[in-house]
Order: C-alpha cells, then structure tokens, then sequence
C-alpha cells in the first residue's frame, strides 16, 4: 500500500511548520489545524474543492529528512511521547519498534498486554513450548507472524 503524499503537496502550495512546530498557511499566519486520534493535530488544503488533509508531524518530519519519511518501514517518532509537540527537536523517525520505545514502560506493558489477548491459550502454550527449546525472540516473531518484541516478551512472562 503506497502512502499518501499530501506533504509534498502541502509544501507546494507553500504551507510549512515552524520549528516550534506551528503550522504557517502560504501567507505565514499560523493556522490552529484540528486534533484526531486525541493525540495528533492535522489541517486540511484544498485541491480542485477537495480537501485534502496533511499531519503537522509527517510535513515537520519531511521537511527535517526529507522523501525518506514515505519508505514503508520508516514511521515519523515524537521523541517526548506527545503526539502534538510537533517542534523540530520532538520529531525524529526510526522504525515502528523505535517508536513504540519513545512510549513510557506503562504504556508499552499496556499495548502488549492488551494485544496478545487475541491470542489463545493453546497458542501460548506453543509459543512458550517452541521459546523454551531456545528459539529467539525474531525466530518466533517470524513463525507466528508477530511483529512486536513487547508482546512475545508479554506472552512468554505474563500468560
């Protein structure tokens, strides 16, 4: 699945996010934008009388790295855990095991503990079985198609 591009967009029509992490319209007025996902702040551009919508993180990330933020394993990091400090300092990118180390321990003992809860008993129990003849952590993300260290780690010490 290709990503959305609307930064590049963004940026031609001459929006751009302070270092502070302020969005300026062309005209430089700093423009409030919206919050979705209770954690991240966006605004929208208007295309042919669509409106297109641009995260304030991703366009901050692009104008620090550049075409880099659009690789597939790539995700854009608020190292501070805040989703709207969007200043140049706070935004970095890594991938999604990095990011999900910015989150305090709480959080990410929380995340796992709720995401292998989809996980049955019985597969557990074979998780378990297959850690304890010494297999590793990425052998086991790799046979049960598990993409999280935090919710091997979950599953093998906590069920």
């Amino acid at each position: 699945m290709e990503r959305s591009k609307n930064e590049l967009l963004a940026i031609e029509k001459g929006y751009k996010i302070t270092i502070n992490g302020d969005i300026l319209n062309p005209k430089e007025k700093i423009l409030t934008g919206t919050i979705y996902n209770k954690n991240y702040k966006k605004f929208n551009i208007r295309l042919n009388e669509k409106h297109i919508p641009v995260k304030v993180h991703r366009l901050q990330a692009y104008q620090k790295f550049g075409e880099i933020i659009f690789n597939e394993d790539i995700v854009v990091r608020h190292l501070d855990g805040n989703g709207l400090n969007n200043s140049w300092d706070n935004i970095e990118i890594g991938s999604y095991s990095d990011n999900m180390m910015d989150k305090p321990k709480e959080e990410r003992i929380r995340i796992a503990s709720n995401a292998n809860k989809k996980y049955s008993d019985e597969l557990v129990l074979e998780i378990k079985a297959y850690r304890n003849l010494g297999h590793t952590y990425k052998e086991i993300m790799e046979k049960y198609n598990i993409s999280s260290k935090g919710t091997i780690s979950n599953i093998i010490n906590n069920r």
